[in-house]
């Protein structure tokens, strides 16, 4: 017996038939240790989270499961068992470091390995949308791993969920200061001597580079041509673009009305504007008439589609940019309820990636053939790649995931 293992820790301390009855595995998330402790064994678990303390230094809080994922938000309760008494924690996975409390919002520590194969296989021009985002583990990967690009959306349901990834967010401010877009966005700046302080352009920038959205995946898939304003808008004079730097940025600063209107076929210095639009991403509503249309950009990730159409007009129809490339559906229980929100916003080609809670006996028929049977109802076309297994839920269950491609 090895003297600082928890068995060792345990001896003469609990009953011999007690302790090798004590369940040796558990999840880490940061410096808390959640571990499942049987009714029998309930009248022991302080002696065993105190002795787990000892085996693992880095370790602050031991909680134990009460009970299995419930409600809406799919999250688990937490009971304290040793340690400090705390819920929230900091964790760092693949680079990122993360802050959420691991009983108000679905979070596992085990999917690491698969959050970081995913993103590297991840093409770095796709367009990226995360469903069930929770605190953000695949979304902040993916910006980390692949920090060029072009669109990451992420939509949590759970407030706070959305505030851990928000917040987390921050923690990993630095994680877009080397890409170029950034670099030349900081050279505006700095070279017409903007009054913005450097430590706050950077998360003026991450906003427009990865969207957390609090809100029902079904709302916010909804069809982008559906804010086509309905009224005639009078447009600004663009000619406010041609002013003196420090003008343009005093004016738009000082400016009281929460919209924008632009005609984008007058602005005559597209990645000037560019740069202001970025500067004032949060205050405005923006109206812009492309094309003919008059389309109102009121929300983070429709800025985001509007900023990508203006760095790629030339190449691509707006409508087409709200499409994305790579879809993410970490929801392992009822994500095949969702699957229709995710046809709609896959750009033709895109990789969906729907995981699921399979019976073994049911692997991998009932994830494709749910895939097929939505996809049929949804008039799609769809190619399974392949079904995986990517950890094991409970006995003879597993979490899966089928990756299959919108044709």
């Amino acid at each position: 017996m090895k003297k600082n293992s928890l068995k060792a820790k345990l001896t003469g301390i609990l009953p011999d038939d007690v302790i090798n009855k004590v369940n040796r595995s558990f999840e880490v998330v940061g410096d808390i240790a959640i571990i499942e402790i049987s009714e029998e064994l309930e009248q022991y678990e302080k002696q065993i989270g105190e002795a787990l303390l000892q085996v693992n230094v880095s370790l602050k809080t031991i909680l134990k499961k009460s009970g299995i994922h419930h409600g809406e938000f799919r999250t688990q309760d937490l009971v304290y068992v040793a340690g400090v008494e705390k819920y929230e924690t900091e964790y760092l996975e693949n680079g990122v470091r993360f802050k959420l409390n691991p009983g108000r919002v679905y979070f596992s520590a085990r999917l690491s390995t698969e959050r970081s194969d995913l993103m590297s296989m991840l093409d770095e021009n796709q367009r990226v949308l995360v469903m069930f985002s929770g605190a953000g583990p695949y979304s902040l990967t993916a910006l980390k791993m692949k920090p060029n690009l072009p669109l990451l959306t992420a939509i949590e349901i759970n407030p706070n969920g959305h505030k851990y990834a928000t917040e987390s967010l921050a923690l990993n401010k630095n994680i877009l200061k080397k890409t170029k877009q950034y670099q030349s966005f900081l050279k505006f700046v700095k070279s017409h001597k903007l009054p913005v302080l450097e430590k706050n352009t950077l998360p003026m920038f991450n906003k427009t580079k990865v969207n957390f959205i609090n809100g029902n995946v079904r709302i916010e898939t909804r069809e982008f041509h559906s804010k086509f304003a309905d009224k005639k808008i009078e447009f600004y004079d663009n000619n406010i673009f041609d002013y003196e730097f420090k003008n343009i940025y005093h004016i738009l600063d000082q400016l009281k009305d929460t919209k924008i209107n632009i005609d984008v076929s007058k602005i005559h210095k597209i990645d000037e504007f560019i740069n202001f639009f970025i500067l004032f991403f949060d205050k405005f509503q923006w109206t812009a008439k492309i094309e003919n249309k008059d389309y109102v950009f009121e929300n983070s990730i429709e800025k985001a589609v509007f900023l990508e159409y203006l760095r790629n007009q030339e190449n691509r129809k707006i409508e087409e940019l709200h499409k994305y490339d790579e879809i993410y559906m970490p929801l392992p229980k009822d994500a095949e309820l969702f699957l229709d929100c995710a046809f709609r916003s896959a750009a033709p080609g895109a990789i969906v990636h729907m995981y699921d809670f399979v019976h073994e006996n049911d692997f991998p028929s009932k994830s494709e053939n749910a895939v097929i049977k939505s996809a049929e109802k949804n008039n799609v076309k769809v190619e399974i790649i392949e079904t995986r297994k990517v950890g094991q839920y409970s006995p003879r269950k597993y979490r899966v995931c089928c990756d299959f491609k919108v044709l």
